[in-house]
C-alpha cells in the first residue's frame, strides 16, 4: 500500500502517536461508507482499515470528501483486503477539484478520486 503521505491530512498526528506508519499492515476492510453530504451535493467516502478482522487495538481511518467516479468490484465473498491500495496526489494535473487518485493496484477492486483526504484513528 502506498500513499502520498506527506500531503495527507492526519497522517503525521498518527506517526506521533503509535510511530512510524506502515500501511501495508493495514489490509482489512472493516467498513467501508459512501454517503451524500448534507447541503453539499457532494458524496464522500470512508475506508477503515484494519490489521486483522479481530484487531481491537486500532483502526486507520480514511475520510474523502468531493468523491468522483467511484468503482468498486469483488467486494462481499469473503473478508475484503486492499493489498495494493494506492494514494496519489494529482492536484499537480489540473483536474478540477480533484487532488487525490485512489486505488487498489493488486486487485483492482477499488478507485476512485477526491477532492481532499483524511487519515485518523479509530481506537
Amino acid at each position: 500500500m502506498k500513499a502520498s503521505s506527506k500531503r495527507i491530512d492526519g497522517w503525521e498526528e498518527i506517526e506521533r502517536e503509535i510511530g512510524r506508519l506502515a500501511l501495508s499492515d493495514f489490509a482489512f476492510i472493516h467498513r467501508l461508507t459512501f454517503l451524500l453530504v448534507e447541503g453539499n451535493q457532494d458524496y464522500g467516502l470512508e475506508i477503515v482499515l484494519a490489521k486483522e478482522l479481530a484487531s481491537a487495538d486500532f483502526r486507520l481511518c480514511f475520510c474523502f470528501s468531493g468523491v468522483r467516479a467511484l468503482r468498486i468490484a469483488n467486494f462481499g465473498d469473503r473478508p475484503t483486503q486492499l493489498l495494493g491500495f494506492e494514494i496519489t496526489d494529482i492536484s499537480d494535473r489540473g483536474m478540477e477539484g480533484l487532488n487525490w487518485e485512489c486505488s487498489d493496484y493488486e486487485q483492482n477492486s477499488i478507485s476512485f478520486y477526491a477532492r481532499t483526504a483524511r487519515i485518523t484513528l479509530e481506537k
